[in-house]
């Protein structure tokens, strides 16, 4: 079966397993690093380890920042998720989970979940949280690469 077919969860349980049977090994965290966020540094996998230890969360996750004016649908339509249409900088910043990094304590995962009660996070540019999970995904990182507009080489 193919891995896109199993919830990333069971993946992992069953890697850790092998792990913990036959290897005797038991690791402390885990860090589970997507490929569709190519964008992503080692600096930034530091920086969530560091973050993990130092506060003491159960998971780090990578966010970017995202100041849009989000709705949700109603009955009758939409409904705005803010109270008032405020200037970028007069509003409060909210994140979005970019995919890019997840770093979590071993007993997490008996929950059945990557992200545990508690979630600090670090926080990656736009362009670093680039996703490349459809034509124009791979296009705008092809671009962005020729371009120079990342850190990758």
């Amino acid at each position: 079966m193919l891995a896109g077919k199993v919830a990333i969860e069971k993946v992992l349980s069953h890697a850790l397993d092998y792990l913990e049977r036959v290897e005797s090994y038991e690791p402390d965290i885990i860090t589970l690093l997507y490929i569709t966020t190519p964008f992503k540094t080692a600096d930034h996998i530091k920086e969530a380890v560091h973050t993990l230890f130092i506060f003491d969360t159960d998971t780090v996750i990578s966010v970017a920042e995202d100041n849009k004016f989000l709705w949700k649908p109603d009955e009758y339509g939409l409904t705005p998720l803010f109270e008032k249409r405020l200037l970028k900088h007069e509003r409060e910043s909210l994140y979005a989970e970019n995919g890019a990094i997840y770093v979590f304590k071993r007993p997490v995962l008996d929950f059945g979940s990557v992200i545990g009660k508690t979630v600090g996070n670090i926080l990656m540019t736009e362009e670093e949280s680039t996703r490349v999970d459809s034509d124009f995904g791979f296009w705008l990182a092809e671009q962005m690469l020729k371009s120079g507009k990342t850190n990758s080489a």
